[in-house]
């Protein structure tokens, strides 16, 4: 099954930068703790559909064997892995489960047999007041990058400042997200300019977690990284599938990641098979 999620839309839109809003600065605030009730998921369409305890989608096998090379094809050409910017053309194609556009996790993921509804992956739990006026995150402590480095709230509020700052099409998307502050123990809150819209909640869940170290430091050649350059740099990540070798326009390899953090999540079992995918 070949699918384009919402997130891979939205990149595939920032080209038409010019007629979206501009970005409103979103500092790292800090509040007080709360002590919040979350929940697994949310839904736009009543119940959700898997309870808090599922194993698996029903459209997976949990049993399926893990192992061999998948060979996929993809439209067009690329001169920058970073999918961050609009300065260059950046590989952004995904290919059924298989993610190529990077390799940055969310803090919430979706089915395919299940629409309007969405389930933790870096965030355990989430909650929003009845007003639908802000939503929490709970974070795992396991959820971690490919450096071995945990996910933490900071990288999180660092990463949706930078992509509503740089990116007109995710200031367009999150313009109704006001402030983003750390509120407890590895817990995230994202507030609103508005009450009583049910999407907001499901929707600030799906921006890709990216690590501020990582991008805030230097690459090879000591030159400070940027996330708003086009660079041929693969961009450190926190899925299943790390990217190990580039073709600049022509090949790009991914393979498994034997120790991946979310591996044994009930949202990921009996998926990302392969061990190696090619993308020529």
């Amino acid at each position: 099954m070949f699918s384009l999620s919402r997130r891979t839309l939205l990149k595939s839109g920032l080209q038409l930068a010019g007629s979206l809003p501009a970005a409103k600065l979103i500092g790292f605030q800090t509040a007080a703790a709360q002590n919040i009730a979350f929940k697994h998921g949310l839904s736009l369409l009543g119940d959700l559909k898997y309870a808090a305890d599922f194993k698996n989608y029903d459209y997976a096998n949990p049993q399926a064997p893990k192992g061999g090379k998948l060979r996929l094809g993809f439209l067009g050409s690329f001169d920058t892995m970073n999918p961050y910017n609009i300065k260059g053309d950046p590989f952004a194609a995904a290919q059924g489960e298989i993610s190529v556009d990077d390799a940055a996790e969310s803090l919430m993921t979706k089915p395919f047999d299940e629409a309007g509804a969405t389930y933790g992956l870096i965030a355990s739990g989430v909650s929003h007041p009845d007003d639908y006026s802000s939503v929490t995150f709970q974070l795992r402590p396991e959820a971690k990058f490919h450096d071995g480095k945990q996910i933490s709230v900071e990288d999180v509020i660092w990463s949706f400042t930078e992509l509503k700052k740089n990116l007109p099409a995710y200031a367009g998307y999150y313009k109704n997200v006001v402030k983003v502050e750390e509120t407890g123990e590895r817990q995230v809150t994202f507030s609103f300019d508005q009450k009583g819209n049910r999407e907001l909640p499901s929707i600030v869940g799906e921006f890709p977690i990216l690590p501020k170290h990582w991008w805030t430091g230097v690459d090879a050649t000591g030159k400070p990284r940027d996330i708003a350059a086009s660079s041929m740099e693969v961009p450190l990540g926190s899925g299943p599938y790390r990217v190990t070798e580039v073709k600049a326009g022509q090949f790009v390899r991914m393979v498994r990641v034997k120790d991946y953090w979310g591996a044994n999540l009930a949202v990921n079992a009996g998926r990302h098979n392969f061990d190696d995918v090619e993308i020529l």
